[in-house]
C-alpha cells in the first residue's frame, strides 16, 4: 500500500515537473503578475489570452489531448488549499463566454491549476489535435473572497471585479 502511495506521488511530481518545464508558451506569452488585472490582494483576473496553434503541446499521458500552460504568481499554495481558480473560454467568432470545463464544438476543454513553491501554473487542456479558436481568462479567488460572488458565472465575476472586456 505504501508503495502505491509513493508511486502516486511520484507520478504527480513528474507530471507537475513536465508541465513546469514544458510550459508551451514563449516567454512573451506567459501571463505574469504585472500583466494580470489586479483587483485586490486576494482576487485577480488574467487578461484574455489566445493560444497560438503551435503553442499547444501533446499531453504525454494522453496523446489525443493538447495542453497549454501559463504561469501566474497569484496562484499560491494558499489559493490551491483554500481558495479557487475559475477559468473561462471566449469563442473567437461569437464572443460567447463559457465556464471551463465545457464542451465546445464537440470537444471537451478543461483546466487545472497548482502551485509549486508558490509559483502558480494553470493548464488548459483540449480533447483534440486541432485546437478550438478562442481566448482564455482565469480568476484567482482567495478563501476570504469565495462568498462574495458566484465566481463560476462570468457575468457575476466580471461585475464583482469591475472587468471590462
Amino acid at each position: 500500500m505504501q508503495f502505491v502511495q509513493k508511486k502516486g506521488w511520484l507520478v504527480a511530481a513528474l507530471l507537475t515537473g513536465q508541465l513546469a518545464l514544458n510550459a508551451c508558451q514563449t516567454q512573451s506569452d506567459i501571463v505574469t503578475p504585472d500583466q494580470a488585472v489586479a483587483i485586490n490582494s486576494v482576487t485577480s483576473a488574467s487578461d484574455w489570452t489566445a493560444v497560438k496553434a503551435e503553442n499547444w503541446t501533446e499531453n504525454a499521458a494522453d496523446p489525443g489531448k493538447r495542453v497549454a500552460g501559463f504561469v501566474d504568481n497569484a496562484i499560491t499554495s494558499s489559493i490551491v488549499a483554500d481558495g479557487m481558480v475559475v477559468a473561462f473560454f471566449r469563442d473567437a467568432t461569437t464572443k460567447e463566454i463559457k465556464t471551463l470545463p465545457a464542451v465546445i464544438d464537440g470537444r471537451l476543454i478543461s483546466f487545472s491549476y497548482h502551485a509549486l513553491n508558490d509559483k502558480g501554473i494553470i493548464s488548459i487542456e483540449q480533447e483534440s489535435n486541432q485546437p478550438v479558436a478562442g481566448e482564455y481568462r482565469w480568476v484567482v479567488v482567495s478563501k476570504e473572497a469565495l462568498a462574495t460572488a458566484n465566481w463560476n458565472e462570468y457575468t457575476a465575476a466580471k461585475q464583482r471585479l469591475g472587468l471590462t472586456d
